[in-house]
């Protein structure tokens, strides 16, 4: 993720709050893309299309995490699996992706911790 930014949160008004940087991995085969996060779901289309404004992938947390670790001065890299695309209505398809996501990032932070010990 390059960027977070809380996308139910007004900032001024009906944008959303200024968005925060994170720290890139070194990983050149990972996408770079702007995480946007809500409170709730996004499992309908029209608002999947008005969050997509202000990015690609979509969450409940990851904005709220990179927000801490600004205030505390603490450097955050997030690393996102995406389990089913934003408001395909088919709630079914995260429960059969999340366990095989979780694997491969789980595979991947692993690679990536071993790469930096060397």
């Amino acid at each position: 993720v390059d960027r977070a930014v809380e996308g139910d949160h007004s900032g001024f008004g009906d944008r959303p709050a200024d968005s925060l940087a994170c720290l890139p991995v070194d990983a050149p085969y990972l996408a770079n893309v702007d995480l946007v996060t809500t409170d709730i779901p996004v499992f309908n289309g029209q608002r999947r299309t008005a969050l997509a404004r202000f990015g690609q992938i979509v969450d409940m947390e990851g904005a709220a995490v990179v927000r801490t670790a600004a205030w505390f001065g603490v450097p955050c890299t997030l690393l996102k699996g995406v389990t089913d695309p934003a408001g395909s209505g088919d709630r079914q398809q995260l429960l059969v992706n999340i366990d095989p996501v979780a694997e491969a990032l789980a595979d991947l932070l692993m690679d990536l911790i071993g790469a930096q010990a060397i």
